[in-house]
């Protein structure tokens, strides 16, 4: 589970205000139409800082791979899967993501 204290906003639902670091933030959320593949979208810059020990350039694929010769082939392209710009590229839930780290172990 992750959490991010610093964008806890009001549960009242009156506010349009979008919160979250930039870099992590799925282009849809920052347009306050966030889906629930925004959250697969934030999980993958997470992953990319994970691997490169760097933040995500804002509303970018990441390419970790790139930053870290050790981040395997298969790693790489689930990440960049994670942060397709385009819903209908992205993972389309969960579920689907975890099929895809489990190959990995």
């Amino acid at each position: 589970m992750l959490f991010d204290f610093a964008v806890a906003v009001s549960a009242d639902g009156e506010s349009e205000a979008v919160a979250g670091k930039v870099s992590y933030m799925a282009p849809e959320q920052l347009k306050s139409k966030p889906t629930a593949q925004s959250d697969i979208y934030s999980l993958g810059c997470s992953l990319s800082y994970m691997l490169t020990g760097h933040h995500p350039e804002p509303i970018t694929e990441q390419f970790p791979m790139v930053e870290n010769e050790s981040v395997s082939e298969s790693m790489n392209s689930i990440v960049r899967r994670c942060t397709k710009l385009s819903l209908d590229e992205r993972f389309k839930d969960v579920s689907e993501l975890k099929t895809e780290l489990e190959k990995l172990v």
